[in-house]
């Protein structure tokens, strides 16, 4: 997970890289595996441009599945609701629907919500039950979208990030995709290992 040692310092060091902030730094109370966006470092600017990072990847994402992979009976939604959080198993169909561990922090929402100013509105929501309703397994309120995004995991100079986008019992979608940076931003640019749907 982002929060292991080895991993946030490849994170870190991918920050550095890109962004031009320093490749070095100290990661307090390893005692929880938690996303990047909410870890604490020694350095001022560090947690920033981990959070810019982190909501760039993440917007591509999110654009992705609700542009190019649909989301939604029509494709067009209303809502996209976001699960408030990394979800590990995000891409796993199997995977009990479960909370994040962790909700995300102020600053990579700030950013989401400006990357996605020209999709329809974006809302966070704490629970999977606060945006389901209906006869199990039920559907998404407003016509809307409930994607649950997995941690940021560098790989080279490359992120993978564990998703799945759901509207209905019969509209699902969990995979994993690989992002890389071309021009200004990330972009999607594949998938790794398998793609599941309902």
């Amino acid at each position: 997970m982002i929060g292991c040692p080895k991993v946030l310092a490849g994170f870190i060091a991918l920050a550095a890289l890109l962004i031009g902030c320093s490749t070095t730094s100290t990661v307090h109370d390893r005692r929880r595996s938690d996303p990047a966006t909410t870890r604490r470092t020694d350095r001022p600017g560090t947690k920033d441009a981990i959070a810019r990072l982190t909501a760039g990847a993440y917007a591509a994402v999110i654009r992705q599945l609700v542009t190019t992979e649909g989301g939604g009976p029509d494709g067009s939604n209303r809502v996209i609701y976001v699960l408030d959080g990394a979800v590990p198993s995000a891409g796993d169909p199997h995977a009990s629907p479960a909370p994040a561990d962790q909700r995300f922090d102020r600053a990579l929402k700030t950013e989401l919500r400006t990357a996605l100013s020209d999709l329809p509105l974006v809302r966070f929501a704490v629970h999977r039950d606060d945006v389901v309703t209906g006869t199990p397994p039920g559907h998404v309120i407003d016509n809307g979208v409930l994607l649950t995004l997995g941690p940021v995991l560098p790989q080279g100079e490359q992120f993978e990030v564990a998703n799945n986008s759901w509207a209905n019992g019969l509209d699902g979608r969990w995979s994993t995709y690989v992002l890389t940076r071309a021009g200004s931003g990330w972009h999607v640019v594949g998938t790794t290992g398998p793609v599941s749907m309902s």
